[in-house]
């Protein structure tokens, strides 16, 4: 018998009970005999941790901690699934990038269900071991009580992930006969594919630098795989943002904001300020990307977080010696940092045309005016339009 039959087979079934009666989740569920389940290993690891917490008076609610961590992990797997079926509901144009994530989510659908599969087997050895105990030793009244407790959340943790199983069985199969998405895609749709998904390694391979862990993602001949691997760390960081969502508040960020503005900007301290500053940088990037994995609340990371750590950055990528400023940008930037140091380059040039730049005013004070039309001819491109990527990336131009 495999799990989920066995599961499916826990059930009880009480058509002809008409009494009005308060029904324990024990009562909902049948707890199958160790031939059954088939994991002696498991029930006997956990038969041990629970004799070990029982043998001891004072550490009776380590029993009820440990089923309540169960059930948030549980929670977090419900969560975040419920956020992908909401990101994919909200897709309204079937780009090439939509085909993509499309398929990365199908793939992550598979590693929750495995994630599932992996606390049913969990919860079922916890059930066996901790109800076995309850038969075979002579416990106290307070010591079954606890037991009991504990069963009857174990009992209902089951219901739950039956419940969540069903329905990412239904998500993926729903997943694959989206006949949008799993049609043959073009000559042209397969290299823009290719792009999108190198410049997804990428940037995840930067961000998962937070995970504290040494695996990057690598180019694959196989789609397929790349997208396996994608899906991945994709989870890894969805499920560390909702976990640690509760270390980012307001005081935690204005104490990694001064231990930056401790150091001295110039241009001795200027590669220990880039390497700090890129610490915080890749956090509130994964915070930021994420938002939407993260639990119900206040947004832990915002534009105006972003705001200030690009600020930072940018102050810091700008010491120079000689008067020699090393690029801004370069093929590793992404769009988005790009994007906010334009808006800088813009604020920039408006206090120029304000007259609001004091070395400006300075410099040209006795022809500003000419100075100032000179340098926006100077900084537009073709198109009359301030070219800020070109500024970004020239050594001299800032």
């Amino acid at each position: 018998m495999n799990l989920i039959e066995l599961i499916k087979n826990l059930f009880k079934h009480h058509k002809n009970n008409t009494n009005v009666e308060l029904v324990r989740p024990l009562d909902m569920v049948k707890i199958p005999k160790r031939k059954e389940f088939n994991n002696d290993t498991l029930v006997d690891y956990y038969k041990n941790e629970y004799s070990s917490i029982l043998s001891t008076m004072k550490d009776y609610d380590t029993l009820i901690l440990e089923a309540d961590e169960l059930n948030n992990h549980i929670k977090m797997t419900i969560d975040l699934l419920f956020y992908i079926s909401i990101k994919e509901a909200g897709i309204k144009e079937k780009s090439v990038e939509d085909r993509i994530n499309y398929l990365i989510n199908s793939e992550k659908l598979d590693l929750y269900k495995n994630d599932i599969n992996t606390l049913q087997s969990e919860v079922i050895g916890r059930l066996l071991a901790i109800s076995e105990i309850r038969k075979e030793l002579f416990l106290s009244k307070k010591k079954k009580e606890a037991i009991d407790n504990v069963i009857d959340r174990l009992c209902l943790s089951l219901i739950t992930l039956y419940s969540i199983e069903v329905s990412i069985i239904n998500n993926i199969e729903r997943y694959k006969n989206e006949s949008k998405y799993n049609s043959e895609p073009s000559k042209e749709e397969k290299e823009k594919e290719y792009e999108i998904i190198d410049e997804k390694i990428k940037h995840l391979n930067w961000l998962q630098q937070i995970l504290d862990n040494d695996s990057q993602i690598n180019i694959r001949t196989d789609i397929n795989y790349i997208l396996k691997d994608i899906a991945s760390v994709e989870k890894q960081l969805e499920e560390y943002t909702y976990i640690h969502k509760v270390e980012i508040t307001d005081e935690s960020k204005n104490e990694e904001i001064n231990k930056i503005l401790e150091i001295p900007f110039d241009i001795e301290h200027k590669d220990e300020l880039l390497k700090k500053i890129e610490e915080i940088e890749i956090k509130y990037r994964v915070f930021y990307e994420y938002r939407e994995y993260q639990e119900y609340g206040d947004i832990a990371i915002d534009e105006s977080d972003l705001t200030n750590i690009y600020n930072l950055k940018f102050s810091a990528l700008s010491i120079n010696k000689d008067g020699i400023v090393e690029t801004f940008v370069n093929k590793d930037t992404d769009k988005l940092e790009i994007e906010y140091y334009q808006n800088i380059i813009f604020s920039m040039i408006q206090d120029i045309i304000m007259g609001k730049n004091e070395v400006f005013n300075e410099i040209f004070s006795k022809d500003y005016t000419n100075a100032t039309n000179l340098l926006l001819e100077f900084l537009k491109n073709e198109e009359d339009t301030i070219n800020y990527e070109t500024i970004l990336r020239k050594f001299f131009l800032l």
